[in-house]
């Protein structure tokens, strides 16, 4: 028989660890020339802006979708090096 929840963080709360480690990065990223050395670091080669739009830019999107009905259809990522990748 497991007993009651008691103490801990309320759920949602985020993890401290997790908060300064973002608060680290963030200096860091500012410290590096922010967003304008991040464009910079992008534009420097078409493997740096394939990177951006493969990797990068899809953390942006939603990971999961909710479709009502029935539906199909295709994600196409066209990358600086001129190759498609499709999912279905």
């Amino acid at each position: 028989m497991k007993g009651k929840k008691t103490g801990g963080r309320v759920a949602g709360t985020p993890n401290k660890i997790t908060a300064t480690v973002k608060e680290s990065i963030e200096f860091v990223a500012q410290g590096l020339g922010g967003a304008e050395a991040y464009l910079e670091w992008a534009q420097s080669s078409p493997e740096r802006t394939d990177t951006f739009w493969s990797v990068i830019y899809p953390k942006l999107l939603p990971k999961n979708m909710t479709v009502e009905g029935e539906a199909r259809f295709r994600v196409i990522f066209e990358t600086a090096l001129g190759a498609n990748k499709a999912q279905e």
